[in-house]
C-alpha cells in the first residue's frame, strides 16, 4: 500500500515449493517469508492487508487441499485461517482484520469471510454468490463491493508416439472443462482419467484411443 515494495510467490530452483517474499522496489532486495515443506507445491497468491502489516496467502499442499494462512510482513511466523482444507481459489482484504476467501467446500465455490479480530472465529459465508468454477475477485478499497471472474480451464487429453522422430501430439479425450491425470490400464488397452465434464469432477475410462 505505501508503494515500497511487492509481495509475490517465487521459488528459487525447480525443484522446490513456491514460497511468499518481500521485494523491496528501491533496492531489489529480497526478504523470504515463508518456508514450506518440500513436498507441497507451496505458498501462493500472496494478498497484503490495507494497512500494510499482513498478508494472507494459500498454502498449495496437493490438486484439492488448499488452506488460507496469514503472516507478518515480518515473517517469523505464520498462522492457518481455513478450520478444514479445501479449494481455494483466491484470497483478499475486507478490512485490516476481515479476511475474505473463495472455497469449495464441496457445494461450489463461495464467497468466505473471517474476522482475525476475534479469536476462534470460524469462517462464514460471506455472499449467497456461488460458482461452480473457480473465483478470482478483488475487493474495492471501500470494503463494500468485489469484483470477480470465473475461471473455467479447458484441458484435454493428448498422446504422442515416442517412437516415431516426426510425430505430432495427438488428441485421445476432447470435452468441455478439465480431463485430467490419465491412467493406462496394464495391457495398454483402456484409459482411465479425471473429467469434470458432467459438472463436477468422476472417474472415467475409455479406449486407448479415447
Amino acid at each position: 500500500p505505501d508503494g515500497k515494495f511487492l509481495v509475490v510467490d517465487d521459488k528459487t530452483r525447480d525443484s522446490e515449493p513456491f514460497s511468499i517474499y518481500l521485494i523491496y522496489i528501491d533496492s531489489g532486495q529480497r526478504v523470504r517469508l515463508t518456508y514450506p515443506d518440500s513436498d507441497m507445491i507451496g505458498d501462493v497468491s500472496p494478498r497484503i492487508s490495507p494497512d500494510g502489516n499482513t498478508i494472507a496467502f494459500i498454502r498449495d499442499i496437493y490438486l484439492w487441499d488448499q488452506d488460507v494462512y496469514v503472516t507478518s510482513v515480518r515473517g517469523r511466523t505464520y498462522k492457518r485461517i481455513t478450520s478444514v482444507p479445501a479449494l481455494v481459489s483466491d484470497v483478499g482484504w475486507k478490512t485490516d482484520k476481515v479476511l475474505a476467501f473463495a472455497a469449495n467446500r464441496g457445494v461450489g465455490f463461495r464467497f468466505w469471510q473471517v474476522d482475525l479480530s476475534k479469536r476462534y472465529q470460524k469462517e462464514i459465508m460471506a455472499s449467497p454468490v456461488e460458482s461452480d468454477r473457480e473465483l478470482q475477485f478483488s475487493v474495492s478499497p471501500s470494503g463494500q463491493m468485489v469484483a470477480f471472474s470465473n475461471y473455467s480451464p479447458d484441458l484435454d487429453i493428448w498422446s504422442i508416439n515416442i517412437n516415431k522422430q516426426s510425430n505430432g501430439w495427438s488428441p485421445v479425450i476432447q470435452a468441455p472443462g478439465e480431463n485430467i491425470r490419465p491412467s493406462v490400464s496394464p495391457d495398454g488397452k483402456r484409459l482411465a482419467f479425471l473429467s469434470n465434464v458432467s459438472g463436477k469432477f468422476q472417474i472415467w475410462v475409455s479406449q486407448i484411443d479415447g
